[in-house]
């Protein structure tokens, strides 16, 4: 059976999810996701720094509910509506099936307007 993945917004009791999420990127995914080769110190520091009663983050989850891929929507203060920039994504190699990164795209797109372009 072929599910696709279950794209939601992060809940703020899960940031282990996600840390686990991005530590398990090698050197050169990190510095794609992050600009650099981010340590583990300071892939720890971005996730417990995420203001999730600001910024959004939205992840997809397989079939066991594993995080694998996430999309982190950084708000201005005051929620007004966010600067769109291209969202930072990550993704792990079982989501690559499903193309690269749809169904995170698919679902920041319908949040901010943003299309990629």
């Amino acid at each position: 059976m072929d599910l696709k993945p279950l794209t939601r917004e992060l809940h703020s009791d899960e940031r282990r999810k996600l840390l686990a999420h991005l530590l398990a990127f090698g050197t050169e995914d990190r510095r794609l996701r992050f600009g650099h080769a981010l340590s583990d110190d300071g892939v720890c520091h971005y996730v417990e720094e995420i203001d999730l009663s600001r910024d959004a983050i939205f992840v997809a989850n397989d079939a066991d509910l594993a995080i694998i891929g996430a999309a982190h929507l950084a708000r201005d203060d005051g929620h007004a509506p966010p600067t769109i920039f291209p969202p930072t994504k990550s993704l792990n190699e079982q989501m690559s099936a499903y193309g690269p990164s749809r169904p995170i795209a698919v679902r920041f797109g319908s949040l901010t307007g943003y299309s990629g372009s």
